[in-house]
């Protein structure tokens, strides 16, 4: 019998389109602050935000 997780290997993760907040002289503070995380954050908080790309964005306001 064939590998039912053949496919498994080519299926893309779903993306979520994110805009941060940018300064009047165009710094993105949280976007820098979370590329100076952990791996081990950033995964974390990832997914914290993933429901958010299933259920919208007014229910993911915190």
């Amino acid at each position: 019998m064939a590998d039912q997780n053949w496919y498994a290997g080519d299926v893309k993760q779903p993306t979520l389109e994110v805009r941060f907040f940018k300064t009047d002289s165009g710094n993105e503070p949280v976007r820098e602050w979370l590329r100076g995380l952990s791996a081990t954050d950033k995964k974390t908080i990832g997914e914290d935000v993933k429901p958010c790309s299933s259920v919208g964005r007014s229910a993911c306001r915190w």
